[in-house]
């Protein structure tokens, strides 16, 4: 059955139902003030003529570079955040933004949903299970700068698995690149994303010049925002592929730095860690510092690890290409995170792995059988209602 935009319109409006339940519990409603917005003040100083910030901003994660102040998460989002500034200056509707993001996430899961697995009568459940059941509800009802990087990229890596499985390679790869200029891990999936598109164009018969002039059109967005991101780097900080981070106070004092195989342990320990019960109250008790229980917070996690597991008993041990590029994609990805010195700081769950998430959700919708079905809706409903009362719990200061 063909799908009309209007037809998505009802996954979209029980994803903001939800939305509003947390707003209404946590009192973050879109119309407040966003007291943490770099990406705002980054945009404003590009308009006035700066790379700095021109100040410190003490309750801000700024890098500190020659005395100078500047915002150390990559910059895309300020590119997006440019025409708001000419038209709002710093009253930047941000939280209006993550709700956007929002939708565009669940538009794009249902859209990968239905050219992976046509005519599946669970796409919404599926959609939903990803959407508000694993982490992403976490950082979505703030523009904060932290979340904005992640929400975007989020959106981004589901619109550009989205269109190298639909055969446009130039979209895809200029979104993978955007996502890349949010949060620079997703980086590590460009060889998955060459294999999509060398599986649909296996199919194709056109002359090599044709073939030719087409990728080299495909390749000219992302090089053009490549090229953005290096340059900037160039001037604030005189590499091209240093965004800022390392020059973050915090990272500057630790002995380790920023990435170090020293993290490695403590924060698997803490990604696997459950609620412990309160010996005083009796209570069980969740942490809001980094990671916790990442079987429960993030189910599709394991999940997807059993259905795989399910593919590959069925295709007798059989590794084929494209499931190890995906695997090897997540698993550095998930190195990459593990030897990070934290986990995110203050949150519910485990907000680092949300960036995997449109990855692990393309891999599922390969892997699992039809008769998933069941185990789906124990862990949609499991992850919805664990993620919407520790975001509620967490915010209103409950645990």
């Amino acid at each position: 059955m063909k799908r009309k935009g209007f037809a998505y319109l009802d996954t979209i409006a029980c994803v903001l139902v939800i939305a509003a339940v947390c707003m209404a519990f946590t009192g973050f409603w879109p119309n407040q003030d966003n007291p943490y917005k770099s990406y705002s003040l980054q945009a404003m100083a590009w308009l006035n003529g700066r790379l700095d910030l021109g100040q410190d901003y003490p309750w801000l994660e700024l890098a500190v570079f020659q005395e100078r102040y500047y915002v150390s998460f990559p910059p895309f989002p300020s590119l997006v955040l440019l025409p708001l500034c000419l038209l709002f200056g710093m009253n930047t509707p941000d939280h209006w933004i993550m709700l956007s993001l929002l939708c565009i996430s669940t538009l794009y899961a249902q859209k990968l949903y239905q050219l992976v697995r046509p005519c599946d009568e669970d796409e919404k459940l599926w959609v939903l299970f990803l959407i508000a059941g694993n982490g992403l509800l976490n950082i979505s009802l703030q523009g904060w700068v932290w979340h904005m990087a992640q929400g975007m990229s989020f959106a981004l890596s589901l619109m550009a698995l989205y269109y190298a499985r639909a055969g446009k390679g130039g979209v895809s790869l200029t979104c993978w690149m955007a996502a890349v200029g949010c949060r620079p891990m997703v980086a590590v999936y460009l060889p998955y994303f060459v294999l999509l598109f060398a599986k649909h164009e296996k199919g194709l018969e056109a002359g090599k010049a044709r073939n030719a002039r087409r990728y080299i059109r495909w390749c000219i967005g992302p090089i053009l925002l490549l090229m953005f991101y290096m340059t900037l780097n160039q001037a604030r900080f005189g590499s091209p592929f240093e965004f800022g981070h390392n020059y973050l106070p915090e990272f500057v004092r630790a002995e380790e730095g920023q990435f170090s195989l020293e993290y490695f342990k403590k924060n698997w320990a803490e990604l696997f860690r459950a609620p412990e019960m309160d010996a005083s109250s009796h209570r069980l008790r969740f942490y809001t510092y980094d990671c916790q229980a990442v079987w429960a917070v993030n189910p599709m996690l394991p999940l997807a690890v059993l259905a795989f597991l399910w593919d590959w008993v069925k295709r007798k041990l059989h590794l084929n290409l494209e499931n190890a590029l995906l695997i090897a994609g997540v698993t550095a990805h998930m190195l990459i995170v593990l030897c990070h010195r934290t986990l995110g700081g203050w949150q519910f769950g485990n907000r680092y792995i949300v960036d995997i998430l449109p990855f692990v959700f393309d891999g599922l919708l390969t892997w699992m059988p039809k008769n998933f079905s069941k185990l789906g809706r124990i862990a949609c409903c499991e992850g919805i209602v664990l993620n919407v009362a520790g975001l509620i719990a967490t915010y209103n200061h409950w645990i």
